[in-house]
């Protein structure tokens, strides 16, 4: 009985052993893909930082001259004008339009100098925000010489002097003619309705141009120039421009590139 027992038991056992070798053993592809999968994940990319785009600085100019940033200007010295053009080419103005604070009282010459060396380093158009004749703050939009070269001869002109008087002509230049000062400074009222305004009538030009003579303060120039882009009715003159130096009053005007 115990031999038969022994047989049963062995019986039993060589299937177990037979289906154990039987089992599937797992292919090298298989090993390495259960590698793959158990192996940690790789860290993100890192993306490459994209380097920030300069920005414009504050413009100003006050009665010290102007100033680019924290740079400031010195007007006391005999290059002061190569210096703002030098200093503006260094802008990164990229074609577009700028944005110009000038204080009534600093002088034209500085304000227009600005405008100039903006207009030559590819600014399209500048804005100079000032302080208006009756309170608050205003804007006038500059267009730059070198964007107006085909402007008709008889455009007009429109200057305030240092005695306060203004003059009004023609950009081909000839006769000006003159208005004395008033109480309280350019008689701006009889400037435009008497100069100006016929000026800019009788002639096919949609721009006109505007000055001050040197030392003659922003304010008044800005004065002179909102006169006209704020006409009610409008002047057909459209496009504005400061020139970047005073003419003499009556001379032909010859337009900076």
């Amino acid at each position: 009985m115990q031999r038969a027992g022994n047989l049963v038991f062995v019986a039993v056992l060589v299937p177990a052993f037979v289906l154990a070798g039987c089992e599937k053993q797992p292919s090298k592809l298989e090993e390495a893909l259960e590698q793959v999968k158990e192996a940690p994940a790789p860290p993100p990319a890192v993306e490459a930082a994209v380097p920030a785009e300069p920005k414009m600085p504050i413009l100003v100019v006050d009665p010290q001259g102007p100033m680019l940033g924290g740079e400031r200007i010195d007007v006391s010295k005999q290059d002061w004008s190569e210096k703002i053009y030098a200093a503006v080419a260094k802008l990164p103005i990229d074609g577009k339009p700028v944005t110009l604070a000038a204080d009534r009282q600093a002088k034209t010459q500085y304000v227009a100098a600005m405008v100039g060396a903006l207009g030559a380093a590819g600014a399209p158009e500048i804005t100079v925000k000032s302080q208006a004749r009756v309170g608050g703050e205003s804007a006038l939009v500059l267009t730059p010489e070198r964007l107006v070269k085909q402007t008709p001869d008889c455009a007009a002109v429109g200057q305030v002097r240092k005695d306060g008087s203004t003059a009004v002509w023609q950009l081909k230049g000839g006769t000006a003619r003159k208005f004395s000062r008033g109480f309280a400074g350019p008689d701006l009222s009889m400037t435009f309705d008497e100069g100006l305004s016929k000026r800019i009538a009788g002639c096919a030009a949609t721009t006109w141009f505007f000055s001050g003579e040197e030392d003659v303060i922003w304010g008044l120039s800005f004065d002179l120039a909102e006169k006209v882009t704020k006409a009610d009715p409008p002047t057909k003159a459209t496009t504005t421009v400061l020139l970047a130096e005073a003419p003499v009053a009556g001379r032909k005007v010859s337009l900076k590139e």
